[in-house]
């Protein structure tokens, strides 16, 4: 390798360091909730309207759950 090899690879790697996202992330949007549930995101939307108990908050206009709280949920530990 050169030089300019290393130190492009040496940029690449600080940069998908700096962008990198968490892979469990805190807090899932509808889309994410859903996909965790098995369900489609029409149905997970009825779940936070519908069900008693089920542990989601509506912000700004749309659906997010913490993922701890939606798996205790899901193993009747809530």
């Amino acid at each position: 390798m050169t030089a300019a090899t290393l130190d492009l690879t040496h940029l690449a790697d600080a940069i998908a360091e700096r962008i990198s996202v968490p892979q469990e992330k805190a807090v899932l949007n509808a889309s994410e909730a859903a996909a965790l549930l098995g369900v489609t995101r029409n149905t997970y939307t009825r779940y936070c309207r519908e069900v008693p108990g089920f542990p989601a908050r509506r912000l700004g206009g749309r659906w997010h759950c913490n993922r701890a709280a939606l798996l205790r949920w899901l193993e009747g530990q809530n």
